[in-house]
């Protein structure tokens, strides 16, 4: 359904807090069908997404594999080199790639950048269907067989993208999982697997 929109559509997106400091922790649900929750630990806050879609429904769209060094981090059998295959699998079915056309507000940063000295921006590849105009939506079926409808700008790609632009789970590998026999259970939240 659509975002909730205005001061209490905004108490409505949140569907709960949680908050661990000290050994204590919390957990105060807002609203069961929000889509937002809000985590907040002793060095670490993050916003997830809450729905059918779960973080990719809040994502920025943002599709770069991370660089080598990010695995350092990770036991030592999780390598750049071992994840290198299942990111390209991502990317075949999320069909990543840059904004054909800028708006505005892209042209006025893209000046700024180069004003101050840092040269021209560059752009990450992102997980949106585009058209040739943003002001004539096109629908194309995706890597998923699920149709989409091009991006028209609107600038809600963190809020759900209404539009059915931003290639997020509900879009991609849930219908491929409901396909295979899965079943889905909205406003039910995992616990623990056995």
């Amino acid at each position: 359904r659509p975002f909730p929109r205005g001061v209490l559509g905004l108490r409505k997106s949140v569907r709960s807090v949680r908050w661990a400091r000290g050994g204590a922790s919390r957990d105060v649900v807002v609203n069961y069908d929000g889509l937002y929750e809000m985590h907040a630990f002793e060095h670490l806050d993050v916003v997830t997404g809450s729905g059918v879609g779960g973080g990719s429904l809040i994502y920025t769209n943002v599709l770069e594999a991370p660089d080598p060094d990010f695995f350092d981090a990770f036991p030592e059998e999780i390598t750049a080199a071992e994840m290198q295959p299942w990111f390209a699998r991502v990317r075949a079915m999320l069909r990543p790639s840059p904004i054909p056309i800028r708006p505005d507000k892209n042209e006025a940063f893209e000046r700024a950048t180069v004003v101050a000295g840092m040269g021209a921006p560059v752009y990450p590849d992102l997980a949106i269907l585009w058209s040739s105009d943003p002001a004539r939506r096109e629908q194309q079926v995706n890597a998923a067989g699920v149709v989409q409808s091009s991006c028209t700008h609107c600038g809600c790609c963190v809020m759900g993208c209404t539009e059915r632009a931003k290639t997020t789970l509900d879009l991609t590998y849930v219908p491929i999982a409901l396909r295979h026999g899965a079943e889905l259970r909205p406003l039910c939240e995992v616990v623990g697997i056995g």
